[in-house]
């Protein structure tokens, strides 16, 4: 998978200088984009290593809440259909991105205090999802249960759908009981039934409904013999199903299930809603942790006074390794060098990496890191 990463390189001597010579360096290869980011407060030299050490943490943490919601979303399209933030791809909120100063006030406010807000509302978004997605999957799985219940067998099915008021005799003495009987065994249980037990009402089972492999029989017999005639049955192989009379049918089944088709129409609806907004919500704080760790490590690698130029790069699958080869080569010694000599020839010695995507743990003599926005997205090139 391809993705976009974002390289900062010192200035030298100034940001738009540093931002020409990669123009001419790599502008040919693949087209670049400015990071553009604010004047942020630097503070001491603890509280960027403290920031240094926490901040891959949160970005790693953003991404993942970020997919998740990705995921989410791709699963209710059921298409591969790009999603767009005000119709505009995702990824112009990294190369267009613009630092919202209304919520995290760049120039007065500390790098930890700002990344513990964004920190913050990216985890409230992730729990706000696990309870909706909580609330629509028990719906769901609620339909999903009267649904096997209507199209299983007699021994899964609801009894509501077959029994009716007459089928049930209820005294103080007397109970009905219910039973599941595979057609192999329906002759003997008519034949059988009345002298399982003791004080077993004559000639009162009824057969309600049946399915390929069972039947559904009632027997009425007197109430303190019940259990007895159950674990008798259930030597026999005929299975006892606990039922008790509602009132409940088969058209109240229906409705409920009508019911909560009409839930789940809503609720997936408001949760879809929901998913992209935060989905959008995500990104930006994601995308503004990433601009603060690209300011952390830019200023511990090249110091102070703040003087540096991030790009965001998309490289095709091929012209990945060959960006970041020319990059190394040309910032081998920490600064820009040119690849062609006084004489007007060009260098033969180019410096040898071992690029694998994605991979920030290698060590390249400059800030080097991955922001792979959207799976999908990125590979369809």
């Amino acid at each position: 998978m391809e993705s976009y990463f974002v390289v900062s390189l010192p200035g030298n001597p100034d940001p738009q200088t540093t931002f020409s010579q990669l123009q001419s360096a790599i502008g040919g290869i693949e087209p670049l984009h400015k990071l553009n980011i604010p004047e942020l407060k630097v503070g001491t030299l603890d509280t960027l290593l403290t920031v240094g050490d926490s901040i891959e943490k949160f970005d790693q943490n953003a991404q993942q809440i970020c997919f998740r919601l990705e995921k989410q979303i791709y699963e209710f399209q059921q298409n591969e259909d790009f999603i767009e933030i005000n119709k505009n791809p995702i990824s112009s909120l990294l190369t267009n991105f613009k630092w919202d100063d209304s919520k995290y006030h760049a120039a007065t406010r500390t790098l930890p205090s700002i990344c513990e807000e964004l920190t913050e509302e990216i985890s409230r978004i992730d729990q706000q999802m696990k309870d909706r997605a909580q609330d629509f999957n028990a719906t769901k799985t609620q339909i999903t249960s009267i649904a096997r219940r209507q199209s299983g067998t007699i021994a899964a099915r609801n009894l509501a759908e077959f029994v009716t008021k007459e089928d049930i005799v209820e005294t103080e003495k007397l109970t009905t009981l219910f039973f599941v009987i595979p057609k192999s065994s329906v002759k003997e249980w008519t034949k059988t039934y009345d002298t399982l037990t003791e004080f077993v009402v004559p000639f009162s089972s009824r057969r309600l409904a049946e399915d390929d492999q069972s039947v559904l029989f009632t027997v009425v017999l007197f109430k303190n013999v019940a259990d007895e005639y159950k674990s008798k049955a259930r030597e026999l192989k005929y299975l006892p199903r606990d039922f008790t009379y509602t009132g409940e049918s088969a058209e109240s089944l229906k409705q409920e299930e009508e019911d909560l088709q009409k839930k789940y129409s809503q609720q997936l609806a408001e949760y879809m809603a929901w998913c992209k907004n935060a989905y959008e919500e995500a990104l930006i704080c994601w995308i503004h942790l990433k601009v603060i760790r690209v300011f952390v490590e830019s200023v511990l690698r090249y110091g102070l006074p703040v003087n540096f130029q991030a790009v965001v790069i998309l490289p095709k699958k091929k012209t990945t390794k060959k960006i970041i080869e020319v990059l190394c080569e040309k910032y081998k010694d920490g600064s820009y060098s040119s690849l062609v000599t006084d004489d007007g020839k060009q260098k033969k010695k180019k410096e040898k990496v071992d690029f694998k995507e994605g991979d920030e743990s290698q060590l390249y003599p400059f800030v080097f890191i991955n922001c792979p926005l959207l799976a999908r997205m990125v590979s369809s090139r």
